[in-house]
């Protein structure tokens, strides 16, 4: 749909036949995935990373508590951290992050994105599975960065789990 189009879509939802919030809703599904590919292109290139690291000897259960609780998080992503329901409150000395609980499954997975993130498909995800065959469990984290910050980012996050993985003995 071009800009033209737009306008004249706009122009015909502004006649009193629709409810305000139908017309919210409306623009809101028509406008968003063309801002997200317009931020995208234009602005936040961004690509989707994995890295995967072992747990040796860790439980899948302690591992969860770590990954997924505020006490755990505190102890190895941030300096404090708040969790009211699905919104999360991250302190890095002065600096204050939130994010949002966009999908749990317990004990295996929790992915979250920042609130200041305005496109919906960039998100972070820490997912655990444990091989069956070693009884060894691995944390994949998924995250999205600039292309030209790929490296600094898994860089961060080796960091940070490396501190995880200090404190469990693995």
């Amino acid at each position: 749909m071009n800009r033209k189009n737009i306008y004249i879509f706009a122009k015909g939802i502004s006649s009193s036949q629709f409810t305000l919030s139908k017309k919210i809703y409306i623009l809101n599904k028509l406008l968003r995935p063309l801002v997200c590919n317009f931020i995208k292109s234009t602005f936040m290139d961004k690509v989707l990373f994995c890295i995967e690291y072992d747990f040796n000897n860790v439980s899948p259960s302690l591992l969860w508590n770590y990954i997924s609780t505020q006490d755990g998080l505190a102890s190895w992503f941030a300096d404090s951290v708040e969790i009211n329901g699905k919104h999360y409150t991250f302190h890095w000395g002065d600096e204050k992050r939130c994010a949002t609980q966009v999908s749990l499954r317990t004990e295996t997975l929790i992915k979250l994105r920042w609130c200041d993130e305005t496109c919906k498909k960039f998100y972070f995800e820490l997912k655990l599975i444990k091989n069956e065959l070693t009884q060894n469990t691995t944390l994949i984290v998924s995250d999205f960065a600039p292309k030209d910050e790929v490296k600094d980012c898994i860089d961060l996050w080796d960091e940070q789990i490396a501190s995880l993985q200090k404190r469990l003995g693995a």
